[in-house]
């Protein structure tokens, strides 16, 4: 018992001071580098694949690739990392707020793709979200609807993830395979319990929507018909699944 509480309090004891060292050093030889870098111009690389061969085709072929390679390896190992106005390195990765799509042009596209294939993909579902974000601050989603789906992506959909958002929201103008009716009734229904702490919010839903309670039935309803003519879409497998949170949280 006392080893186990003598390796706790080593594992959250302060760093040593050569250990502070030698991680200066580690930062001070990344500083170096990413300025090596950024300073080296441009016809050094030029100069070396423009160079007479003096190989086969096979071997300068495979030289070519290998220096694209090296320098593909050399851009990935930098990227992401920026010098702030006070010297210091910072870095903002693609799941970062401050990271927003590149604007690469297409003959780099090409020349990454099939190297860097998951970081496209990534970029274009970023880019599909900011778009999708946009077009939804665009609509005209009248209330109570609109501030009862803030609320669900605000609080509800952080907890449980049963829902993209990009896609219901495109397919919300569409009526696209992954929006149903019924799922926006099982959504606004979630969001009753938050949307009348909003005395504007409050005021409708009392006077047109019998305090929300109309949300719930509507769902149910819906959802119903729905397994009763055998339809099973992700949209249905969604309601049954923010229903069944909503009926755990009031037990």
């Amino acid at each position: 018992m006392s080893s186990v509480k003598a390796t706790k309090k080593s594992a959250f004891s302060n760093p040593t001071l050569s250990y502070t060292q030698r991680l200066e050093e580690r930062i001070k030889e990344l500083e170096d580098q990413l300025a090596t870098a950024k300073s080296a111009p441009p016809s050094i690389a030029a100069s070396n694949h423009s160079s007479p061969g003096v190989f086969n085709g096979d071997s300068s072929s495979h030289n070519r690739n290998s220096a694209h390679a090296d320098d593909h390896g050399m851009t990935r190992s930098f990227m992401g990392l920026k010098i702030d106005d006070k010297g210091g390195i910072t870095y903002h990765g693609p799941t970062s707020l401050f990271h927003l799509p590149s604007d690469r042009d297409n003959g780099q596209n090409d020349l990454l793709s099939s190297v860097d294939t998951d970081a496209h993909r990534r970029e274009r579902l970023v880019t599909n979200a900011w778009h999708q974000r946009a077009m939804e601050n665009l609509s005209d989603i009248p209330e109570p609807f609109q501030f009862l789906l803030n609320v669900h992506w605000c609080w509800i959909q952080p907890l449980f993830n049963f829902i993209y958002r990009p896609a219901f929201t495109r397919d919300m103008q569409s009526m696209g395979p992954y929006y149903s009716h019924t799922l926006l009734n099982a959504i606004l229904s979630h969001s009753i319990r938050w949307g009348k702490s909003d005395p504007s919010t409050k005021r409708l839903l009392e006077q047109s929507y019998d305090g929300g309670a109309v949300f719930a039935k509507h769902a149910r309803s819906m959802l119903f018909d729905e397994l009763n003519r055998g339809v099973s879409t992700i949209p249905t497998v969604q309601t049954l699944l923010l229903l069944s949170a909503q009926e755990y949280n009031v037990g």
